[in-house]
């Protein structure tokens, strides 16, 4: 078995919790303006979900040399 190419971008490997993490705190910027008590639920949820769905997109790339 090779390792993954030295050309693999960490960025990329990373994208989905960055991505997530934007969301999360898109979503806590609006739910303190429209919702405060329930703010930090809120960005938690919609991180984990954000992330939870653009992981589930990439499973089926996964193969035994990738990881």
């Amino acid at each position: 078995m090779t390792p993954a190419s030295s050309n693999s971008n960490t960025y990329r490997r990373h994208q989905p919790f960055f991505i997530a993490v934007l969301v999360g705190a898109s979503g806590l910027g609006i739910a303190l303006a429209l919702a405060p008590s329930v703010a930090i639920e809120i960005a938690a949820v919609s991180f984990f979900l954000t992330y939870l769905t653009l992981v589930a997109f990439r499973l089926s790339k996964l193969t035994a040399q990738h990881l």
